[in-house]
């Protein structure tokens, strides 16, 4: 450990590789969907200060850590981790994934209805349109 149990060094990283994801996103976003940097700009900026950003960094740490601990295998999913995935009817299947979308994109809005503990259960599984 080169800071040891002082953690300046470690929030000193935590903060440069949050600028560069940032700029990394604002970058995309003046090539792929803005032309204009004004509104590349504010998307960074709205990125870079989203309370959800609050630990960019640690994404990188939980993948290497997924691919350790899994032996570089991909994860077998059953009936209660992915039930939309065991689905027989294609419909239900496209409605609870874009329920799904819907759902983490209002997440993203509106942080009051976040939730701690979401288990098995927690969203439900769309087999109707009403």
């Amino acid at each position: 450990m080169i800071h040891g149990l002082k953690p300046f060094g470690y929030h000193v990283v935590n903060v440069v590789l949050h600028r560069f994801v940032c700029l990394l996103y604002t970058c995309v976003c003046k090539v792929v969907a803005f032309k204009s940097s004004i509104f590349a700009f504010i998307a960074g900026i709205l990125f870079a200060t989203h309370l959800v950003h609050t630990e960019a960094p640690l994404v990188f740490c939980l993948m290497a850590f997924r691919v350790w601990m899994l032996g570089g295998n991909l994860p077998h999913f059953t009936l209660q981790d992915n039930p939309s995935s065991f689905s027989d009817c294609l419909s239900s299947h496209i409605m609870t994934y874009s329920y799904l979308i819907a759902f983490n994109s209002w997440l993203l809005l509106s942080l009051s209805v976040l939730s701690y503990d979401w288990q098995i259960g927690s969203i439900p599984l769309v087999e109707l349109l009403m």
